[in-house]
């Protein structure tokens, strides 16, 4: 959570996939959740960050805490890996990326 808030203050990905529960290496502090990494890096997108957020979990019941901290989409564990599962995916984030820099922002995506 921490790595990530950090690399989007300098850099700018389309896409970020953030998992609920995340294990750090590199850090003694309180261990961010995936809600609280998409909180944190909702400020950074009022500084102009415009990338597609999408909550990754295991539990269905996750999507609610994802959403509500401001992520785009939520993705049910375990993710897609092969071509013909994961490339419609891809292309729906796509497309709400175009649509967010357009300015016409649709409703959450949801995919199972």
């Amino acid at each position: 959570g921490e790595s990530a808030v950090r690399l989007c203050e300098v850099e700018e990905f389309d896409l970020i996939f953030i998992d609920q529960h995340m294990t750090t290496t590199t850090s003694t502090v309180e261990k961010m959740t995936g809600s609280d990494t998409i909180e944190a890096l909702l400020c950074l997108r009022n500084g102009g960050i415009c990338s597609i957020i999408t909550g990754l979990s295991a539990n269905e019941n996750a999507a609610s805490s994802f959403f509500a901290a401001g992520a785009d989409n939520f993705q049910l564990k375990p993710f897609p890996c092969t071509r013909k599962d994961l490339e419609p995916l891809l292309l729906k984030l796509i497309s709400t990326l175009d649509q967010k820099r357009a300015g016409t922002r649709k409703t959450n995506i949801t995919s199972n």
